[in-house]
């Protein structure tokens, strides 16, 4: 197996570890106080987990992101669309704005975070409901460019539903609940 090959098959697989950790940061979120146990961790334990470490984790996020986007066009060829194009407007400088944040341990950055993550993972989820409706269903805005792909275009659709603006819908929805959670911290301080 070769390493695009193998970098492909991995990153679905870091979509759905992503969907987990999302649905662990909504509970402390949603439940900030909770002694809920889960196995042999308590939320308590990923609630510290997250706080000391999520500047960082959001800036990973976003460095994955990033690089995963760059990995299917400039390695695999994908074509990216119009829609893949504002997905990373949004994207890109997020990565190197929480690169700083972090290693400056800038907390402030959060709420200025919001502005990118949150229009961006609209656009993202948008740009996958585009993608799984029926073809033709919805107007989409690359038919009338001419010179992009299709924005229904699906280039991998890893266990049925990972399709590349999944991966995005993902990313942005993490990096957003680390930036509120980062955002909930300096409230309370």
């Amino acid at each position: 197996m070769n390493i695009s090959a193998a970098i492909s098959d991995t990153l679905p697989y870091l979509v759905l570890f992503s969907n987990v950790v999302t649905i662990v940061l909504l509970t402390i979120l949603i439940f900030p106080n909770s002694k809920l146990s889960v196995g042999i961790a308590s939320l308590k334990d990923f609630r510290v987990f997250f706080r000391d470490g999520a500047l960082k984790y959001a800036w990973i996020v976003a460095a994955t992101a990033t690089l995963g986007s760059l990995f299917y066009s400039e390695v695999m060829g994908f074509a990216p669309c119009v829609l893949c194009w504002y997905q990373r407007i949004f994207m890109y400088p997020l990565s190197l704005l929480l690169g700083m944040a972090h290693f400056k341990k800038d907390t402030r950055f959060a709420n200025y975070g919001l502005l990118l993550t949150i229009p961006g993972g609209l656009l993202a989820l948008y740009h996958y409901i585009l993608q799984m409706m029926p073809k033709g269903s919805i107007p989409t805005p690359c038919s009338t460019v001419g010179y992009s792909v299709s924005c229904t275009e699906r280039f991998t659709a890893e266990f049925g539903f990972v399709t590349i603006p999944y991966m995005s819908v993902s990313a942005f929805v993490l990096i957003t609940l680390l930036l509120l959670l980062i955002a909930r911290q300096a409230k309370t301080r």
